[in-house]
């Protein structure tokens, strides 16, 4: 025989158990939430939506293209996307194999003509010298001539024409030796001239490789941010090639699209609040009048266009240098009232 208790009683600790009557609240909370959530979202979706303005956006930096000076190699690449690059810092090292072999046969010929300059030199002035001694031997041999001669003259042995022929070979031979003292300054001078004018020019054009050699290393000399690089380690690039396209800090500003709807919402000279990925915000203010252009909605499989609003925000603040970068994605805020 079982005992059973009183039903009252049964109520009575149903009322007095605080633990059920909780959950039981809890679990009705809980699908209230559940069921209220979903509405809420949708409801503060519609109105933000509607109420909040906000235009999509990007930085526009001024930009600094880096090309190569000329043909070569990239030996070496100092820089990378999204990287602080200073004044003065060498952002590509490069070589050109051509380039050095021509300086190369240039300081070859200079050292050649050197060479020849001497040999040739001491040849033909031992030439020279040759001619000048026989020339001098034959001078000397005539005036002794001529002096036996007008011994002869003056004792009536020879006649005034014998002495006239003596002294007619003299004044020759005296002319063969001046004609080869002029031919041996001449040659001196000409020899200079000549060597030295060749060499001149050489010197130039090695004065001319070794400025593009040195030039062929690229500094910058501005700061900047890294926006892209084109070339890599060991790439041949040609003279004018884009080799990096980099960032400038001075005078950013953006390029945001408003719905036409809000057009009405700002003109020039709205303030409005700049807002990066991150959450960061930085105030601006519309700094021409917005004006409208058609976008292509790349959502749409039939490339439909709609219209835009072009705005260009000016910051009021200081934007930090990261943020710098060409086409970083932003928002803008435009407040109602």
């Amino acid at each position: 025989m079982k005992f059973k208790p009183p039903k009252n009683k049964q109520i009575i600790q149903t009322q007095a158990s605080p633990v059920k009557k909780n959950i039981s609240k809890l679990q009705w909370y809980m699908v209230i939430v559940i069921v209220i959530s979903p509405l809420v979202y949708i409801g503060w979706a519609i109105f933000s939506s509607n109420w909040f303005i906000v235009a999509d956006g990007a930085v526009v930096t001024e930009k600094y293209l880096i090309r190569a000076h000329e043909d070569g190699f990239i030996k070496q690449n100092n820089i990378h996307p999204g990287e602080l690059v200073k004044n003065g810092e060498a952002v590509f090292i490069m070589t050109s194999p051509l380039l050095n072999t021509e300086l190369n046969e240039i300081n070859k010929q200079i050292d050649d003509i050197k060479n020849l300059q001497d040999k040739l030199y001491k040849n033909d002035l031992k030439a020279l010298e040759h001619k000048y001694a026989i020339a001098k031997k034959y001078v000397d041999i005539n005036e002794k001539f001529y002096d036996a001669m007008v011994q002869l003259r003056k004792r009536n042995i020879i006649n005034i024409i014998e002495l006239q022929q003596s002294s007619q070979v003299l004044h020759n031979a005296e002319m063969d030796f001046g004609n080869v003292q002029v031919e041996k300054q001449q040659y001196s001078l000409e020899k200079d001239n000549n060597y030295a004018e060749t060499l001149r020019q050489l010197n130039l054009q090695k004065s001319i490789l070794e400025e593009k050699i040195k030039s062929l290393d690229i500094r910058i000399d501005v700061d900047a941010v890294v926006n892209r690089v084109y070339v890599y380690k060991g790439e041949f690039v040609q003279k004018g090639q884009e080799l990096a396209l980099l960032s400038l800090f001075d005078k950013p500003f953006i390029r945001a699209y408003l719905d036409s709807e809000f057009v009405s919402y700002v003109s020039k000279g709205t303030k409005v609040n700049i807002r990066f990925q991150d959450g960061s915000k930085f105030k601006g203010v519309v700094e021409s009048k917005p004006v409208f252009a058609e976008m292509n909605n790349d959502r749409s499989m039939f490339d439909s266009k709609e219209s835009k609003v072009v705005i260009i925000v000016k910051p009021t603040q200081k934007i930090p240098e990261k943020y710098n970068i060409n086409n970083v994605p932003v928002e803008i805020d435009v407040d109602r009232l």
